[in-house]
């Protein structure tokens, strides 16, 4: 049994007059410099001091729900489109046969290809590994040559088709004559112990697992799930604990909806006159007096 779920459409603003923004375990949404949010809060909120890219998501693919090991993918296409000019991208995750050698699924699965659009004209391409590698191809020409070459990146690739060992073989893209590694997933940090007991802790790279980390350096809304009890209960292994507090903390949320007299707006976010929801830009100026307190013991209303 296999279940598909398409997670919808995303809006990406990024403002054209601040400096790049950094994002890590330390200061998620945190402007590199405090001169940088000095200057985002003097900027004004004109659409044309933004660039606007909107693209929906592909398809989720959960496969043996009810019997077999349980893995997931992604299909479909992904269509990257910059509202302020005719540029877009065109993602496409390969899509393989039911009764395909496992060799050719093994080969073709997690596989991604694509091109860059000016209008109908084809500026580059790519391609690459999704849970691994991302390569721009610089020569339009060579995208259907392939090389006897696989990718460079170090580490491990984190998608697998063979369930039978814990370790992912290394990512075995074909590169062509043109292929420039942009971006891949680094695990290089990772001992070999922690390689193996990598799916105890669903895969998750160390940056992911170092999000919740507990952090004294920075200023942090009450809202942030870093606050959530049940969260460090649960890292603790106290089990029974840490579903004592998630249901209270599910009740507590719930009694205040009911009590709500008006629709709940986002802190963050505004819906435009396409229904879509839209960044502000205000969690950048670290003003976080208006948050609710969402996981104390006592009500926030």
């Amino acid at each position: 049994m296999n279940v598909f779920d398409n997670l919808g459409g995303w809006v990406l603003r990024i403002r054209k007059k601040s400096s790049l923004s950094r994002s890590s375990s330390i200061s998620s949404f945190h402007s590199c410099t405090e001169e940088d949010n000095q200057q985002n809060q003097e900027a004004n909120d004109q659409d044309n001091d933004y660039e606007e890219y909107t693209w929906k998501s592909p398809n989720a693919v959960v496969h043996n729900i009810l019997f077999g090991h349980m893995w997931c993918e992604f299909q479909g296409q992904i269509n990257l489109q910059h509202m302020q000019s005719n540029r877009r991208a065109i993602l496409t995750i390969k899509s393989h046969s039911w009764f395909a050698s496992q060799a050719t699924k093994a080969a073709e699965m997690f596989k991604f290809s694509g091109f860059i659009y000016d209008g109908d004209d084809k500026l580059s391409a790519f391609h690459g590994n999704y849970g691994h590698c991302y390569y721009a191809i610089d020569n339009l020409n060579d995208v259907e040559l392939k090389t006897k070459s696989c990718c460079s990146a170090g580490g491990h690739n984190s998608m697998q088709f063979n369930f039978n060992t814990f370790i992912a073989p290394p990512c075995d893209v074909i590169l062509t004559p043109s292929s420039r590694l942009i971006w891949h997933r680094h695990l290089l940090s990772m001992t070999d112990e922690e390689l193996l007991s990598r799916h105890h802790y669903y895969y998750f790279t160390l940056f992911t697992m170092c999000l919740n980390e507990e952090i004294f350096s920075t200023i942090l809304p009450p809202t942030d799930c870093r606050y959530r009890r049940d969260i460090r209960l649960l890292e603790q292994g106290t089990l029974e604990a840490a579903a004592a507090e998630k249901h209270r903390l599910e009740e507590q949320q719930r009694a205040e909806a009911r009590t709500r007299e008006c629709e709940y707006q986002p802190l963050w976010f505004k819906k435009n006159d396409n229904n879509e929801y839209i960044y502000t830009g205000e969690y950048e100026k670290r003003k976080f007096d208006h948050c609710p307190n969402l996981f104390s013991q006592v009500s926030c209303l």
